[in-house]
This record gives structure tokens, sequence and C-alpha cells, in this order.
């Protein structure tokens, strides 16, 4: 069983930085030897940075977005663990990008972040599962990650060369 650095250390988002930049489009994916892509959509550049960093540093691929428009036109929903989006974005909002993508036969999981309290009620009402309020602990974040990740790809896929 590997180290997470969650075991390690709790460590607030926001506070990380990475200076990588976004890749233009996902690396092609081979299911047994490829991490668990998870898409970030959030206009918050240090936010996303930061969670690039954690994520990858916890062995995701990650690839980021600063609006929902773009990720509707760049991104691969099958192709992904889930999605880690922001509630207010600006243009299409979060709630309606997971509107979209459910209209559009997506059933791409999403993990919403938000440093507005009164959001909850508006995810409650949609549907949302996950929820984590800014600040939160990386490791509250990498738990439902993973979570979707055992949910969307069950440890005897990799063996049978299922796309997850």
């Amino acid at each position: 069983m590997r180290e997470h650095k969650r075991d390690r250390e709790p460590v607030f988002y926001g506070v990380l930085c990475s200076p990588n930049d976004r890749p233009q489009s996902p690396p092609a994916v081979n299911p047994i030897q490829d991490p668990p892509l998870v898409y970030v959509v959030d206009d918050d550049e240090a936010f996303r940075n930061s969670l690039q960093w954690l994520l990858e540093s916890d062995g995701y691929r990650v690839v980021t977005y600063d609006t929902a428009e773009l990720f509707l036109l760049e991104a691969d929903p099958a192709a992904a663990t889930c999605l880690v989006l922001d509630v207010r974005l600006p243009g299409m909002s979060g709630l309606e990008l997971q509107q979209e993508l459910k209209q559009r036969g997506e059933s791409l999981p999403s993990i919403f972040v938000t440093g507005h309290a009164d959001a909850r009620t508006a995810l409650d009402k949609n549907g949302a599962p996950h929820f984590l309020q800014k600040p939160f602990q990386d490791a509250e974040l990498l738990d439902l990650i993973a979570e979707e990740a055992r949910k969307r790809c069950p440890a005897d896929a990799l063996t049978h060369g299922s796309n997850c």
C-alpha cells in the first residue's frame, strides 16, 4: 500500500501553487498504464494550479479549464474519473455545466467546490452528491476522488483492459 501525502500532513487548498501550464488536451489514455484522469474547472488560476499540483502528486492525471464553455469544447468526459468544479464561474455556472453534461448523456461524477456558503442550497436542489466549501483539507477532496475512481474503475477492470 503506498503512502499518500494526505496521510502525512493536512494542507489547505489555495496555499500551495505550481506554475504548471494547462495542457491543450488530455493525453491518450492507456487504462492499464495511465492513472485516472481528473478534470478541474475553476476561474481562480492559483486554485487550479494548486489542485493540479495536489492531484498529480497523488498520482492522478489532471487537465484544468478556466471556464465551463472551454471544458465543453475541449474535454472528453468519458475519459475521466471525475470533474472538480467551482459552483460560480463566469458565463456558464458549475451547476449549468453539470446540467448540460446530463442533457448530453454524460455520467461524469462532479465534486463541487465553492467559497460561498449560500451555494449549498442550490447544490441540494440539483442533486449534487459531493460538495466542499473552501477552504477544505486535501484529504477531503482526495478521498472523494478516490471513491469516484473506485466506482468508475473497479480494481479488476485494470486486469481486463477496461476503459476506466
